[in-house]
């Protein structure tokens, strides 16, 4: 299986079967991309990992003058195409290399899809390339305490390729785990500054946070 493509094979049922799950329940990695950007009116922004578009809908209609959504499944950018507002703004592209140019956008994130990288060296050094000078950086991926839970081998920071269920059960999502020092690397400290790191599920003091949020700005 290649894991940059595997939603191409349940695009549809990934669509429909996030829809259906924040139907009536508030979606905390948006929230938290949402807050740390504050005022979207006037930005050029790049969603990476754009999948089904609703994240791109969801910039556009909070005032952003242009969204870019870049992802590896065809599937998933034919579907975006179908609802965003500059449909000429998505295609399939890799976060380690895009054709953007330089200096061209004043926020970059990335919701759920920087995981799906084994490693994110390439990728750090690729988004400050496309950044304007002091452009922000926001992600969010699965936790790595909940990549451990996981994993077979239960041996933190040792990376293992994991498959989960997501959306009540329904849809199997393949990627490799990761270790917090993976997010925060040598590379990530290189070029940018961390700004914000956010885990939710923390308030009862028993849950596994399902969620690891990062806001950083370009050195």
């Amino acid at each position: 299986m290649d894991i940059k493509t595997q939603y191409d094979a349940i695009a549809g049922e990934y669509i429909q079967g996030q829809k259906d799950y924040f139907a009536n329940r508030p979606d905390e990695a948006r929230n938290f991309i949402k807050k740390e950007i504050g005022d979207f009116h006037g930005l050029t922004l790049l969603d990476i990992g754009c999948g089904g578009g609703t994240d791109v809908v969801t910039y556009e209609q909070m005032g952003a003058a242009a969204v870019y959504g870049i992802d590896p499944s065809r599937s998933m950018v034919e579907a975006a195409k179908s609802t965003v507002q500059q449909p000429e703004f998505v295609t399939v592209q890799d976060a380690e290399r895009t054709n953007f140019l330089d200096d061209m956008f004043d926020v970059v994130v990335a919701r759920f899809s920087l995981h799906y990288l084994e490693r994110f060296d390439t990728a750090y050094a690729e988004v400050p390339r496309i950044l304007k000078p002091h452009g922000r950086f926001i992600f969010v991926v699965q936790h790595p305490l909940r990549d451990l839970r996981d994993k077979k081998e239960k041996i933190y920071g040792k990376q293992e390729i994991v498959t989960i269920t997501m959306y009540d059960q329904k849809i199997p999502l393949t990627f490799p785990t990761h270790a917090l020092s993976d997010y925060l690397s040598p590379a990530f400290f290189q070029f940018f500054e961390l700004r914000a790191i956010d885990e939710n599920n923390l308030t009862n003091g028993k849950e596994i946070p399902a969620m690891l949020g990062i806001s950083a700005v370009k050195r």
